[in-house]
């Protein structure tokens, strides 16, 4: 009997793609604005084949990945199921949560990505905290379009 991970993330030789304009996170966003949340940020590159995060992790922070392409893997997989392109939001779960990192990203070409720690989002939103409240909405969209997707993709595999 195959186990719940394989039943539902089975996607055989396809790799299931998220791109530009399909997570759109703080999309509405100045450009000073960005320079200011960028300000509270680490920024941070990553060459192919580097780990971004592991599963099973314990870093609470959020991921701004503003160029490359990474790739998305299950515990106990090599390959990737998914890849999800910049601009894009990562590690938004366990942000959240403070859980660990349920799955590994790990870059598929030269990436860029804006490290935004939970303490340093703590500081933010004391010293601004509209811009604090933009970010929390804004995660909130990107979990729940990542459920819906899952949710889908879950039904597909279910009827096929």
């Amino acid at each position: 009997m195959r186990n719940i991970s394989s039943r539902y993330f089975d996607y055989g030789e396809s790799t299931a793609r998220e791109k530009y304009g399909d997570v759109r996170f703080l999309a509405d966003l100045p450009d000073s604005d960005w320079a200011r949340l960028a300000k509270y940020s680490e920024a941070r590159r990553y060459s192919p084949g580097s780990a971004l995060m592991e599963a099973g992790a314990g870093d609470q922070s959020l991921y701004l990945l503003t160029k490359g392409l990474v790739g998305v893997v299950l515990p106990g997989q090599k390959s990737p199921f998914k890849e999800i392109d910049a601009p894009s939001v990562l590690g938004e779960v366990s942000f959240i949560d403070g859980g660990p990192r349920s799955l590994s990203l790990v870059a598929l070409s030269e990436c860029e990505a804006l490290r935004l720690s939970m303490e340093a989002f703590e500081v933010l939103a004391a010293h601004e905290p509209e811009l604090g409240r933009r970010v929390l909405i804004a995660i909130a969209r990107v979990l729940a379009m990542r459920l819906r997707s899952a949710t889908e993709l879950i039904n597909q595999s279910g009827s096929a």
